[in-house]
């Protein structure tokens, strides 16, 4: 199952761009058409969306769309008919996969990049390079999962609670291995 992505921040398609704030897009072009304006709601597969043209000729005219970011497709007016499709579009800023870019505790230091990867340093514990992978903090959720890997052979999840400021290693709050807790766990932006 491909793991969740964050909301797309900024689509490119031939000489267009799709930039998103909110809810809200707007959608240039690199020449002289005028941009147009409409919606989007990333939170399902297909994403969907409306434009209202800003072009003089189609003042007033909106159209309805499907993007499917697997594929790299958009297909216009409610219908999946490659006619009527925009091909190859790609998510050229995605947003931050975690309200966090560090989760800290006690001399303890995991780093969220924007590609989902993670490491790990630990003041006190083994050196070597620790690096893991998380899933994405969809909206509403109250935790956040992920893996680290410690050497060949010692792989674990995790999961973090930012309500809670715990990290419990090996399952989750209520059916976790007796591996480790880490207590006061700091969310820093």
């Amino acid at each position: 199952e491909p793991r969740p992505k964050p909301p797309c921040l900024s689509f490119a398609y031939g000489s267009a761009t799709i930039n998103v704030d909110q809810n809200e897009l707007t959608l240039q072009w690199d020449n002289t058409r005028p941009d147009s304006k409409g919606t989007i709601d990333q939170t399902a597969i297909p994403n969907t969306g409306s434009i209202n043209w800003g072009d003089a000729d189609l003042k007033g005219k909106s159209s309805v769309f499907e993007f499917y970011p697997v594929e790299g497709k958009i297909y216009w007016d409610g219908e999946k008919n490659p006619k009527k499709a925009w091909s190859n579009v790609k998510c050229t800023k995605w947003a931050h996969p975690s309200p966090c870019r560090l989760l800290e505790s006690e001399g303890r230091t995991i780093t969220i990049n924007d590609d989902f990867t993670l490491s790990l340093t630990m003041d006190d514990g083994p050196e070597g390079e620790f690096t893991g992978k998380m899933d994405y903090l969809q909206p509403g959720q109250s935790s956040l999962i992920g893996t680290m890997t410690f050497d060949e052979l010692n792989k674990y999840s995790f999961t973090f609670y930012p309500k809670e400021k715990k990290i419990y290693w090996g399952g989750n709050m209520t059916q976790y291995s007796n591996l480790d807790t880490w207590s006061n766990v700091e969310c820093i932006a």
